[in-house]
């Protein structure tokens, strides 16, 4: 109905994840970010994550996903991050998903 009866706001996911990177210290543009969704379902789609989805626990599938997000970044922080970012973005506890500790590239 055109928005007649009544009106959507729509955010990106990337700019509610640019915000919770953004609460975390974390200097990104929301195109930087968006660009990295982009990257994260062309990865995605090849390692065949989403269709994952249902098939592994919810925590496990958004880590793996925040984790290829924040990868595309240049972000490669410990698994901390990944499950700060899930936490943020869904509110659900974190679990037991294991990253390479590496110090982060981000820009400031």
């Amino acid at each position: 109905m055109g928005y007649t009866l009544t009106k959507h706001e729509f955010a990106h996911p990337g700019e509610i994840f640019q915000r919770i990177l953004a609460s975390l210290g974390i200097d990104k543009s929301v195109e930087d970010v968006k660009k990295a969704f982009l990257n994260a379902e062309n990865e995605a789609k090849e390692i065949d994550l989403f269709s994952s989805f249902g098939r592994m626990e919810r925590e496990e599938y958004w880590l793996r996903w925040d984790a290829l997000v924040l990868k595309h970044l240049g972000i490669t922080e410990n698994a901390k991050l990944a499950r700060a970012s899930s936490i943020s973005s869904s509110s659900m506890q974190s679990s037991q998903i294991s990253m390479p500790s590496v110090k982060s590239c981000h820009s400031s």
